[in-house]
């Protein structure tokens, strides 16, 4: 019984984890992007 709750939590915490990484790599492009259109713009 506690070992299977243990296994859901674990399974609970690898998958915030893997959104978790998804969320950084979305924000880390988004600011790249941000930045790109940043330069255009003051190239204008």
């Amino acid at each position: 019984m506690i070992k299977s709750l243990e296994n859901t939590m674990n399974e609970r915490l690898n998958r915030q984890d893997e959104m978790l990484d998804q969320l950084i790599k979305m924000v880390v492009d988004n600011n790249a992007r941000l930045e790109r259109i940043e330069n255009a713009v003051n190239r204008i």
